[in-house]
């Protein structure tokens, strides 16, 4: 099954942070895989790509 909102809050984790951001979700996943997934999901698939919040990349 397909995860519309781990897919589209991967693509702005990596907007956002880049590799610094994927190396905090891995080193989650030994100890709290579930808090990563969320994260994912929740904070950026959720919020942070919400389309009534444009992204705007600082300067």
């Amino acid at each position: 099954m397909k995860n519309e909102r781990f897919e589209m809050g991967t693509e702005m984790l990596n907007k956002v942070d880049g590799h610094a951001g994927e190396n905090v979700i891995a080193s989650l996943e030994n100890i709290a895989p579930d808090l990563g997934k969320f994260i994912i999901e929740f904070a950026f698939g959720d919020i942070i790509a919400a389309p009534h919040l444009p992204y705007k990349k600082e300067k």
